[in-house]
């Protein structure tokens, strides 16, 4: 949209906000956590790269003493066409700095599914995705033998 000069904001608020006003990174001052989440970065968006970075600064200022959880960036992944490997060089990527990084999958409920599409649905900044969310968490389930499902990644 910036090629036709329209700006989109929320609250005031730039899209890609967080990249334009925020470049310092956590240092040994970083509060402790027993778990950090993080978009994968499947996709490159710009946002969910810089919050993924940053949640890696958080990891590293804390020695790696917590348990790193990186999730598929939606609706990103679910519209790659050869998602596996994407996913694969992304965990490589992140492993460099955090060690070995292995998928798993995450049962969705009907309900939790359902509240999912619904939530995504509020993004301001985006068309309806809902339905290229449930075929994902469909396809995900079929790959682990669910009927549905979301696979993350996660340090080990």
């Amino acid at each position: 949209m910036n090629f036709m000069g329209v700006r989109v904001s929320y609250k005031n608020l730039p899209d890609s906000s967080i990249t334009q006003k925020r470049t310092e990174y956590a240092s040994e001052g970083t509060p402790t956590f027993s778990e950090l989440y993080s978009p994968l970065g499947v996709g490159g968006h710009p946002d969910h790269l810089f919050v993924r970075d940053f949640a890696l600064s958080i990891w590293k200022g804390m020695k790696g003493k917590t348990v790193m959880f990186f999730y598929e960036d939606l609706p990103y992944a679910a519209r790659m066409k050869d998602l596996g490997a994407t996913e694969k060089e992304l965990a490589i990527e992140v492993g460099e700095i955090c060690g070995r990084v292995e998928a798993r999958c995450f049962p969705l409920t009907k309900n939790a599914l359902r509240r999912k599409r619904f939530y995504s649905r509020l993004y301001l900044t985006q068309t309806d995705q809902s339905d290229l969310i449930l075929s994902h968490a469909r396809k995900v389930g079929e790959e682990c033998g669910l009927e549905y499902a979301e696979r993350f990644f996660v340090t080990t």
